[in-house]
């Protein structure tokens, strides 16, 4: 499978799993869900949508933009999902209902919410931190966390389940993130406190001779938030959003130069890709058109994460 695919079926399973704890774990029409994620929907606002069925009815759904902009960082190749990819999606699903259809289910409060904080005042936005991890696969009481509230984290791999638990330990930098960003988040804090994430993994098993998937393995493992780990890297992030507002065009501010190319691992190995912040720095304002767009005004709106000289 190549990482295209890869990152299709990932997409479609994420589509899947939120239209199921969006159902109140019924069955689902996997056909319906995969026709909305390759397809453009129309007609309806975006807005206030908490619910993956909700979303489907939206010209902004997250699985269409999430897999557009998957097919434009591979290759910049639009096209119909492929039936390969619609069948290994289907194993894995249909794997993951059966296995935790048999278990104590969590109590859903919320699927694919998007959460909004203050955290990075100084900025006026999320910045580069927050677009990474800015929407929750689902908030929900586990039994997993001891029935507390936590953060439900999908991860589909190829690798066994025990090295991504181990990878996303509790001081991993998204784990710390989605602590760091939902105390300032009002809906979330409705439910009471967060005592962690649990990472609900998928195992993609594959046929010996190369035919594809053939099933799944899953498991959920609670990583609990620790309140010391959370305060300092809540400061950390802090000083790194105020350092964020002062780079200005000509240079003044620090820059990470180390974090120009980012390793992406996947079951392939470790690739590199630019930071979203590359042609900014390479080209200063004529870049400009990669980050905002002027209305008829003469205001400048942020198409992605703008540096803040642009919008000034």
């Amino acid at each position: 499978m190549s990482s295209m695919n890869a990152l299709t079926v990932g997409t479609l399973f994420h589509a899947g799993r939120a239209a199921w704890f969006s159902s109140g774990f019924k069955p689902i029409d996997e056909a319906a869900v995969f026709e909305e994620v390759e397809r453009t929907p129309g007609g309806a606002s975006s807005a206030g949508w908490h619910s993956i069925a909700d979303a489907f009815l939206c010209e902004q759904s997250w699985v269409f933009k999430e897999l557009r902009r998957v097919r434009k960082l591979v290759n910049n190749r639009p096209g119909p999902v492929s039936t390969a990819d619609k069948e290994a999606a289907h194993v894995l699903l249909s794997d993951y209902f059966a296995h935790w259809n048999r278990q104590p289910k969590p109590t859903v409060k919320a699927v694919e919410h998007t959460f909004k904080a203050d955290l990075f005042k100084a900025t006026g936005r999320l910045g580069v931190f927050g677009k990474r991890t800015a929407r929750l696969d689902d908030l929900s009481i586990y039994p997993e966390a001891g029935n507390r509230l936590a953060i439900g984290e999908a991860k589909t791999t190829s690798e066994p389940i025990s090295k991504v638990v181990t990878e996303y330990g509790p001081t991993h930098g998204q784990i710390l993130m989605q602590a760091c960003v939902l105390k300032g988040d009002p809906y979330a804090q409705r439910f009471g406190p967060i005592s962690g994430v649990v990472l609900d993994v998928v195992r993609k098993l594959y046929n010996k001779s190369g035919g594809g998937i053939r099933g799944a393995e899953c498991a959920r493992h609670f990583t609990p938030h620790y309140p010391h780990a959370v305060s300092w890297f809540g400061e950390n992030l802090r000083l790194l959003a105020s350092r964020l507002a002062t780079i200005e065009e000509k240079g003044s501010g620090l820059r990470n130069h180390t974090a120009c190319q980012r390793p992406r691992r996947s079951e392939f190995g470790t690739n590199f890709y630019e930071c979203e912040y590359a042609a900014a720095c390479a080209h200063g304002r004529t870049a400009a058109s990669e980050y905002i767009y002027i209305d008829k005004a003469g205001k400048a709106h942020s198409l992605t994460s703008a540096p803040p000289w642009m919008l000034s």
